[in-house]
């Protein structure tokens, strides 16, 4: 185990998420494999070798090991994967926890580890329709690193992974440690938990659509400043009203 990933030690981690002992694997992945073949930017490239410092294969979740194969929307589940990427610099993280998500076809949680802290990060995979069996991400989830984030990840994962009793297929899994990640991040952003009813696609979808709706009341509040019109400044200002009133009410829709 890497030293950095004192938070706590990768075998609490597995505990906490669910992953049976016999399906680890501890092996050493080296970078190479990340960037041979792949259709990576020089920018990815870059981050790869530069900011990763050594990636683990922790484990890899299969039917053998007590949970049903399964699908997450139209992506077939037949295995889902835990992975630790140790980096040495921790600025260009979603683009590496981006570029591992691509490398890999399976739901895979990625551990990062940098600076004494940890975040997690997960991904919304599909097919491909353009390209026969190759797999799409079509959404990103990093969390913030411990050290910022409340409460702890580890006991919010843990948390997800025993509600309702051990899950029963790997996409269930999965699901729930997505939506930890969900929870933890409307929670620093609005200050108050989702609501426990809603699926993790569904809150996904609210997130998106308040920062959607967050971009559009910045955007006219920059109009605004900029129009010298009154009966324009009227108009926008009007535009802005609705956009908070239905901000302020999809927020309602999120948070308990």
């Amino acid at each position: 185990m890497a030293g950095s990933l004192v938070m706590a030690g990768i075998a609490e981690w597995q505990r906490a998420l669910g992953v049976p002992a016999e399906a680890r694997v501890d092996r050493r992945v080296y970078k190479k494999l990340l960037l041979e073949g792949a259709k990576l930017t020089p920018a990815d490239r870059k981050a790869i070798q530069e900011d990763v410092a050594r990636i683990e294969w922790c484990a890899s979740i299969k039917p053998q090991h007590g949970f049903r194969a399964g699908k997450l929307g139209l992506l077939d589940v037949p295995e889902v994967q835990l992975l630790h990427c140790e980096l040495r610099d921790r600025s260009r993280v979603e683009r590496v926890a981006t570029i591992v998500h691509r490398r890999i076809p399976y739901p895979v949680l990625v551990l990062l580890s940098a600076d004494e802290s940890v975040a997690l990060s997960a991904a919304e995979k599909r097919m491909s329709e353009a390209e026969r069996g190759a797999v799409v991400v079509e959404r990103v989830l990093v969390s913030r690193w411990t050290k910022e984030e409340r409460p702890g990840m580890l006991e919010r994962i843990a948390e997800a992974v025993a509600a309702g009793g051990r899950a029963a297929s790997l996409d269930e899994l999965y699901s729930r440690w997505m939506g930890a990640l969900v929870d933890a991040e409307i929670d620093a952003k609005a200050g108050a938990e989702p609501r426990s009813e809603l699926a993790p696609a569904e809150k996904l979808r609210l997130r998106d659509q308040i920062v959607t709706l967050e971009r559009q009341i910045a955007s006219a509040s920059s109009r605004l400043k900029s129009e010298r019109h009154f009966n324009r400044k009227v108009e926008i200002g009007a535009e802005i009203k609705r956009l908070k009133a239905e901000l302020d009410d999809t927020w309602t829709q999120l948070t308990t």
